[in-house]
């Protein structure tokens, strides 16, 4: 674990444009946001303060909790930069900070960019979205013949989700010349898990589908597809493909992490990947990348507005997924955004359009949550006052060592006041905070369904309740 006197670098400016080559007054007006949403962004609260002290809290916390080394966070409205800023390190073997520049995998966001690669083919009349895969890939599997490139799209193929066939796709992994029908050989023979556009169900399957798609389409491979057609005419100089021999400058190394301490990822091919999660990127570009993306500058609108509306499955319902980002609301407003997740890598990126603000938190770390940090970042960006909570003004009174038994595990959680933050230290586990929910009730802030309810006798600590969604299991306090 790192301590969190780890040199940092910030980039901190209010007038740094996003946009390729476009003075910052053209930025602002190529939103095209409807009058209401402009007049919104423009008349939201916004203390730059406030919102970096929030991202301070929130990195720091991972890198002090053990999640990740290095940790970066940048905020953006209405295509400008208001900061963006780098944490921990980079490179534990050579002492690397983190900056607004370093380079992270960023997992299953890539898919964004896969999907405006199709939707792109789409416009130029080569790619049709209710086609059947088999028109693009004719050997494609017969138990699929139904699935189309909307469904891949979407997450509503049904196809089997090759990642979760771990031993078959580690044993691949580990080698340097993947193709793209060794990872069809894993499911190829599996059946559909539902039927093409029936349900919605997550699947990295497709996205790999559809970078072979991407290549037998442009006869290019997705890689230089990605390159050619989309980045470089963006002047997205630091996204691409992670392919790993090649030498990059500022690239971020990722880690696992195992009892306090942090190690080197087995070799994964980032072929494993493909068009599902393996392309890199900077804070910074990703930023550009959203504000480009929703103003029509990499496909056109009609392709976003695609790209952005709900899925209807077979039935008539309706799926919070269009294509390559979720829809679900965040903050009790709308978001367009996406996570990814893999090989000592986690990354968050939420756009809130209504706000024109963009939150994007990378780390090389595997188990960070960087939604939580990102929304706590937004919450304090747009001005979101959260209700008064009575708590003790004096944490240190819930101090303690609490013995907990959870159906036959017993164990003891330790219980201490840092920084004004109430923390929770089980042996072997990652600390984690004890969020204010109720008089003497704290919420883990990991996880949203369990709940510690202290019992005070005399002003004093005498028990903690464990509340989730298994029941109920009090624990005494330790003399």
């Amino acid at each position: 674990m790192i301590s969190l006197s780890s040199r940092r670098v910030s980039v901190r400016a209010l007038v740094i444009a996003v946009g390729t080559a476009l003075p910052v007054a053209a930025l602002a007006q190529t939103s095209p946001a409807p009058a209401g949403e402009a007049a919104s962004a423009k008349s939201a609260p916004f203390d730059l303060a406030k919102a970096e002290a929030a991202a301070d809290a929130e990195a720091n916390w991972i890198i002090k909790r053990g999640a990740a080394p290095g940790v970066c966070i940048g905020v953006a409205r209405a295509g400008q930069v208001l900061f963006a800023k780098g944490y921990g390190k980079a490179d534990l073997e050579n002492d690397v900070a983190v900056t607004p520049e370093s380079i992270f995998r960023i997992a299953s966001i890539t898919k964004q960019f896969t999907a405006a690669a199709i939707m792109k083919l789409v416009e130029q009349g080569k790619v049709k979205l209710d086609e059947p895969v088999k028109t693009y890939i004719p050997e494609f599997q017969e138990s699929a013949a139904g699935v189309t490139v909307r469904h891949l799209l979407t997450h509503t193929s049904g196809l089997p989700d090759f990642t979760d066939l771990r031993e078959a796709r580690e044993a691949i992994g580990g080698r340097v010349d993947v193709t793209y029908r060794d990872i069809v050989a894993l499911f190829e023979k599996l059946p559909l898990l539902f039927q093409p556009g029936e349900k919605h169900e997550y699947c990295n399957t497709g996205y790999l589908v559809l970078g072979e798609i991407i290549a037998r389409v442009s006869g290019m491979t997705y890689p230089e597809y990605l390159h050619r057609e989309l980045l470089a005419p963006l002047g997205l100089q630091h996204t691409g493909y992670a392919d790993l021999r090649t030498i990059v400058p500022n690239r971020v190394h990722g880690y696992f992490d195992e009892r306090g301490q942090f190690f080197n990822p087995r070799y994964m091919s980032p072929d494993v990947a493909g068009g599902a999660g393996a392309v890199q990127s900077t804070v910074l570009e990703l930023i550009k990348w959203t504000h480009l993306l929703h103003t029509g500058k990499v496909v056109s609108m009609d392709s976003v507005r695609a790209m952005t509306t709900p899925v209807t499955l077979n039935d008539g319902t309706t799926a919070p997924y269009g294509s390559g980002l979720q829809l679900f609301p965040r903050l009790d407003r709308p978001t367009i955004s996406h996570g990814g997740n893999g090989n000592g890598f986690s990354a968050f990126l939420s756009h809130w359009p209504t706000d024109d603000l963009t939150v994007v938190v990378l780390a090389n770390g595997r188990a960070v949550l960087p939604n939580l940090a990102g929304e706590a970042v937004a919450r304090v960006a747009l001005g979101i006052e959260q209700p008064a909570i009575k708590v003790a003004a004096d944490l240190t009174k819930y101090e303690g060592t609490y013995t907990l038994t959870l159906g036959e595990r017993t164990f003891d959680l330790r219980v201490y006041a840092e920084d004004g933050i109430l923390i929770g230290h089980r042996a072997g586990n990652r600390p984690f905070r004890l969020v204010p929910v109720g008089e003497h009730r704290f919420q883990h802030d990991q996880d949203s369904d369990t709940e510690f309810r202290f019992t005070l006798e005399a002003g004093k600590p005498a028990e903690v309740t464990l509340v989730n969604p298994r029941g109920e299991f009090p624990g005494k306090r330790k003399p």
